[in-house]
């Protein structure tokens, strides 16, 4: 499972590019996406999402960082 900086909302039905959720959401469950090596395989893909309060740990949750473009 990876981390993801966006708040857990659900989503609509209408098509969205980048849905990142409501900055008032900020303090309650984000995004953890993509399953894990000890989770069924199935799940292990990018659009498989769960939430988490800030504050949970896990052995298979992690964090991906990613520098912005020119650097």
């Amino acid at each position: 499972w990876e981390w993801c900086q966006d708040p857990y909302v659900k989503y609509t039905t209408e098509p969205q590019t980048n849905p990142a959720g409501e900055p008032e959401q900020s303090q309650s469950y984000r995004v953890n996406r993509g399953g894990s090596w000890d989770y069924i395989a199935s799940s292990a893909r990018i659009t498989n999402r769960r939430n988490r309060t800030p504050d949970f740990r896990n052995f298979n949750l992690g964090l991906r960082l990613a520098l912005p473009d020119g650097i």
